[in-house]
């Protein structure tokens, strides 16, 4: 089974504000799921967007 990653989870690993990842999500770019109401990010869209958003370096 694939781990999720809460918004807490995600803006420590990616050093975002709340505000910032809310807004990812409501822009579609960063895919969510809710579960029990809470939005929760797997952990393949994760790697995806670090992936299409890599920047210098090899």
């Amino acid at each position: 089974m694939e781990r999720y990653y809460s918004v807490r989870e995600v803006m420590t690993m990616f050093g975002l504000s709340q505000s910032t990842v809310y807004n990812l999500c409501k822009s579609k770019v960063l895919p969510y799921t809710k579960i029990g109401g809470s939005i929760r990010f797997k952990e393949s869209d994760l790697i995806q967007y670090m992936d299409e958003n890599k920047q210098g370096g090899r």
